[in-house]
């Protein structure tokens, strides 16, 4: 077995070592914030823009809103300031105050084009 991983294991509190994802969810949230999170959830799967693989945000972590569903965003590139061109990108667009969001992978497609362009 790897050291490092020998090392990590030990700064767990063995408290924690036997929990289940789950349970380490209620000691985070209380059991009632667990409840609240899992409704939330299920509810978000029920919005017709839900779709397994996609990002599937039931609220938006900068104003809280429960609208962000799911969209093409239209992703500018630019060279020297100037557009070039613009791209589609699949992510979460809250309804509310406009952000988008980006799982990890279409996040690192975008550092990878602009390190190209710069």
């Amino acid at each position: 077995m790897n050291k490092n991983n020998d090392n990590r294991n030990n700064n767990i509190p063995e408290s924690f070592e036997s929990k289940s994802l789950e349970e380490l969810w209620e000691l985070l949230l209380g059991k009632d914030g667990l409840e609240v999170q899992k409704a939330k959830y299920e509810a978000r799967k029920l919005k017709p823009d839900y779709r397994e693989g996609e990002l599937n945000l039931y609220e938006c972590p900068m104003c809280g809103s429960d609208d962000v569903p799911n969209v093409d965003i239209d992703f500018d590139l630019n060279m020297n300031n100037d557009r070039i061109k613009s791209i589609k990108m699949r992510g979460g667009k809250c309804s509310r105050c406009g952000e988008t969001f980006y799982d990890s992978k279409v996040t690192d497609l975008i550092r990878k084009i602009k390190k190209l362009l710069d």
